[in-house]
């Protein structure tokens, strides 16, 4: 785990995308520069307690201009008061937290849903510059949730599922399991977001012998280590340090 250090952020940019999903920019001199893929950070903007601080991985890290990006969801009291902050208002983060996960072996293959999808971003771009093929498969309730796509296509082949244009009924594995046929094997296929697109990979897995981590939600009190309430499983691991991305036979 990389350190981590306390910073004062300045929102440059808040802006809602879709019906409850939001896309912040914080500049965050200390913590930008020193992020890496996989990471994440602790966020608050409130001082009212006993609300904690909030999770949340950066789909983007400008290291030059010191500002994270991140896209969240409004799920209860903490993130309604964040999605009211202008720009100019002020933010406590501590990070970067986490183990980061850049693969140094490929094929690579990334599944993501929604908000889930911003940590698997800077991994993508990270394989790409080591000369690692990635393949996205990328679903959201609607289109303007397959976030970045753009940016995914200029990256590698990207499959995608749209439940209000496709059906609820279909998932993007699906795509994935016909690719795996066709012979495409992944030296590790990464997962985030969706306990059913996990549950679908993991299956794939054990059928075609592939490597599989999903990164794991949950509500964290501190995000360094020191609460342990985010233990998971048998082993002791702490999901603020041990990850957020684990393997996927550990997680489900």
């Amino acid at each position: 785990m990389s350190p981590w250090t306390e910073d004062e952020g300045t929102v440059l940019n808040n802006c809602r995308v879709d019906r409850d999903v939001f896309f912040l920019e914080v500049r965050a001199p200390n913590i930008a520069p020193a992020s890496q893929p996989g990471q994440f950070v602790m966020l608050s903007g409130w001082d009212v307690h006993p609300l904690l601080p909030r999770a949340m991985a950066p789909i983007r890290f400008d290291t030059e201009r010191a500002v994270l990006a991140i896209y969240y969801r409004v799920v209860g009291p903490g993130t309604e008061r964040l999605s009211r902050l202008g720009p100019g208002s002020r933010l406590r983060l501590i990070g970067p937290l986490g183990t980061p996960l850049v693969p140094q072996h490929g094929p690579l293959a990334l599944i993501g849903r929604g908000v889930g999808i911003t940590p698997l971003l800077p991994i993508a771009e990270a394989a790409v510059q080591l000369g690692i093929p990635v393949r996205s498969y990328l679903s959201a309730r609607t289109r303007p949730l397959l976030l970045e796509e753009r940016r995914f296509v200029e990256l590698g082949p990207l499959a995608t599922h749209v439940a209000e244009l496709d059906g609820p009924h279909t998932l993007v594995t699906e795509q994935l399991a016909r690719d795996l046929e066709g012979g495409f094997i992944p030296a590790m296929a990464i997962v985030a977001g969706s306990g059913r697109l996990a549950q679908h990979v993991l299956m794939l897995a054990a059928q075609f012998g592939f490597r599989a981590q999903s990164f794991v939600e949950e509500k964290m009190a501190c995000g360094v280590g020191y609460c342990k309430g985010c233990a998971i499983g048998n082993h002791g691991r702490l999901i603020c340090l041990d990850g957020p991305a684990l393997p996927l036979e550990e997680v489900l």
